[in-house]
């Protein structure tokens, strides 16, 4: 049972409630079990509810992920990428829409990203120009899929060994078919924030996605093993992190400004170029 005492949280109730009653229907058996099934939603003029099945698994226990990284650790997140992005790519693949879209969306993203984060910062500014020209000048075709859009640990439990996965108030038909690989990154240098008690968002991303360390291998392996889709990697997911950071910036409930300086990180800091050098969008 959520519960929502006013009407931002009552939306996200009201989107999550749909996402299940709508999708967890049309998909195929292994992928609807995968995720809760909706009961029953109830608003009232001060209160709202939803209801849902509660899922059998247990939350996962991640050990650090930076520094003297330990076997456990890259044999959990390893388990973890492989996993979910399996579940994701069949997702996308089950519900994939007949039309198709080009690269006006994600210029669209890069356009509010600049307008809500780079009015007072010239570098970046300047940078996200240049990674919206390389957008606008790619031809690509893709066609709109069903995502969770919030794939994270926090949102994941685990069940004889399959994932089942929680929150669906992001998730929307229209996405990218790669949205939640791309994010997964983003997510993996969150967590590594909150796990590993980081002083900064840069330290986490250089912590645990770095060309050298265990777990940005890992992580790279897992998402060039499943990625074919019509843009590199590290325009995707430099994509997924502005739609974290315009998301968090719309919703009151939290304060997590780390994603904008994730991607700010991802195209101006000139180290980057080369710990990061596979997530770096303006590279080559």
């Amino acid at each position: 049972m959520k519960i929502g005492f006013n009407p931002r949280e009552a939306k996200f109730l009201e989107a999550e409630y749909g996402a299940m009653d709508g999708l967890r229907p049309q998909l195929p058996a292994a992928l609807r079990t995968a995720m809760p099934r909706a009961l029953d939603l109830i608003s009232l003029p001060s209160v709202t509810a939803m209801a849902a099945e509660v899922l059998p698994g247990k939350r996962l226990v991640i050990p650090p992920l930076t520094g003297s990284v330990s076997r456990t650790a890259v044999r959990v997140m390893d388990s973890v990428f492989r996993r979910s992005f399996r579940f994701c790519r069949q997702l996308a693949e089950a519900t994939v829409a007949d039309e198709k879209s080009d690269s006006s969306p994600l210029v669209g993203i890069v356009e509010r990203f600049g307008d809500r984060f780079a009015s007072s910062n010239a570098g970046l500014a300047d940078a996200i120009e240049h990674f919206r020209g390389l957008l606008s000048d790619a031809e690509m075709a893709w066609s709109p899929a069903w995502q969770h859009q919030d794939v994270a640990v926090g949102n994941l439990l685990e069940d004889g060994g399959r994932l089942l996965f929680l929150d669906w108030e992001h998730a929307a038909p229209g996405c990218v078919p790669w949205f939640d690989v791309a994010y997964t990154p983003v997510a993996t240098a969150h967590l590594a924030l909150r796990v590993d008690h980081l002083p900064s968002i840069r330290d986490a991303a250089f912590g645990v996605l770095g060309s050298g360390t265990p777990i940005g291998m890992t992580l790279r392996g897992r998402m060039e093993e499943i990625w074919d889709y019509p843009l590199p990697i590290s325009w995707a997911v430099t994509l997924a992190g502005m739609e974290g950071a315009l998301r968090r910036l719309d919703d009151e409930r939290v304060q997590e400004p780390e994603y904008a300086e994730l991607v700010e990180l991802l195209l101006t800091d000139a180290a980057r170029s080369e710990e990061l050098a596979w997530l770096d969008p303006l590279r080559g």
